[in-house]
């Protein structure tokens, strides 16, 4: 199991061996967590596990979700209230969390952070620009010391947080008053998000190279999967088989709700071309 930005490092190395042509059918698998494998156009793993981030409001302040960046920059106006310590959103603005989170809304402003060879940087064009800008408006009612305090969308100082799957037991376990919904982040020129996760790969060194891959099919297949991330509650299914399977409770659907956009069109990052 390798972290998505390694599968490329790996098979560049020469560590890793492609998915045996045959072994899946490439349309039972969500794009962007297959995409995730991908190095020179060859596929060198399978997505096991995907998480990316989406929007979760508090209903006692916002009751409806925006839909657009418009829409939540209003929003963000509209409930930011410093004298009751009330900040519109919580999102990271620094470190490697903010650096995994910023090609969100770089994606969002119809850009990327790289080109389709990972050889030009982009993210200093026009649809950066203008994801920086937009989070530059949003921070204007979301000072830090309201918005990053600890558990502050929990205990009703934020009215909207930027964030993962992984807050979801959280909420449930410790903020069991807490009445909060779950979104798509909202749509700037188009909808979109980012991708995290792991893949599975079959290292060259592999003595029994052919049973691996069965097993890592059968892991990454329909009821196998399901059930993996399922007993994680973290993460989000990697087969695109299953994605049914999400409204089947009702956190699934906030789950699948909030974060499909990014498995269908998440941005990916990788060490490697």
């Amino acid at each position: 199991m390798l972290d998505q930005p390694l599968v490329a490092k790996f098979a560049g190395d020469g560590s890793t061996i492609q998915v045996p042509d045959g072994l899946i059918n490439r349309s039972d698998l969500f794009t962007a967590p297959l995409n995730t494998n991908l190095y020179n156009g060859a596929l060198y793993g399978l997505p096991v596990d995907q998480v990316c981030v989406g929007l979760f409001y508090n209903k006692d302040l916002l009751p409806t979700p925006p839909t657009t960046w418009a829409e939540m920059l209003a929003d963000a106006k509209a409930v930011y209230n410093p004298a009751k310590q009330i900040a519109a959103v919580s999102f990271p603005t620094s470190g490697g969390y903010a650096g995994w989170v910023f090609p969100a809304f770089v994606n969002q402003a119809g850009g990327s952070m790289l080109d389709e060879q990972n050889k030009k940087i982009l993210f200093a064009d026009a649809p950066g620009v203008a994801a920086l800008t937009y989070l530059k408006q949003l921070y204007a009612y979301s000072p830090s010391a309201i918005a990053n305090a600890t558990n502050s969308f929990a205990t009703g100082h934020v009215a909207m947080l930027v964030s993962g799957p992984w807050e979801i037991s959280d909420f449930k376990q410790n903020f069991p008053d807490l009445h909060w919904g779950a979104a798509l982040l909202p749509m700037g020129v188009r909808n979109g998000s980012n991708i995290g996760g792991e893949d599975l790969v079959v290292y060259k060194a592999a003595k029994h190279q052919a049973l691996a891959w069965e097993w890592l099919k059968y892991l990454t297949g329909k009821d196998a999967n399901r059930q993996f991330n399922d007993s994680t509650l973290a993460t989000l299914h990697g087969s695109g088989s299953v994605a049914g399977g999400l409204n089947e409770h009702l956190e699934h659907q906030r789950r699948g709700i909030a974060h499909r956009c990014g498995l269908e069109g998440g941005w990916r990052i990788q060490f490697g071309p």
